[in-house]
């Protein structure tokens, strides 16, 4: 559908926007606001249970990227530093309603009036000059 297309157009685009936030010693903030802002300009909600994390030895690890924020706020971003930005956008402001999967430790959702959600990801490392997207789609 139409609005099919779109919320998967404005999840890919609120990525790219988050990302263009980036800069060394900004912070977590700068990212979601970019995000929050492109995302409600457009019609549509961001998640704020699931956002991005850091990369490193473990597989999620800290620090949360959240889909919303203020500028100038949360954790500062260290030049050689390796996070995810990972908004997860709605159609509406509906819960999300949360399931497991047998013998893992990851979840899935849907939400819970059934509405669209779309998610796009890029793994991120944060460089002395701004950043450098290390995945490809």
């Amino acid at each position: 559908s139409d609005q099919a297309r779109k919320i998967i157009e404005v999840a890919k685009s609120a990525m790219e926007k988050g990302i263009e936030a980036i800069t060394p010693r900004g912070t977590v903030g700068d990212i979601g606001f970019a995000i929050n802002k492109y995302v409600t300009k457009n019609g549509f909600h961001v998640v704020r249970e699931i956002g991005g994390h850091g990369i490193g030895r473990e597989f999620h690890e800290d620090p949360f990227v959240p889909s919303y924020g203020k500028k100038g706020r949360g954790e500062l971003l260290r030049p050689g530093g390796t996070i995810t930005v990972e908004p997860m956008i709605n159609e509406t402001a509906a819960p999300l309603n949360e399931h497991d999967i047998p013998g893992s430790t990851i979840k899935w959702y849907t939400t819970a009036d059934n509405s669209l959600s779309a998610q796009f990801e890029h793994t991120v490392l944060i460089t002395e000059t701004g950043y450098e997207i290390l995945t490809v789609y």
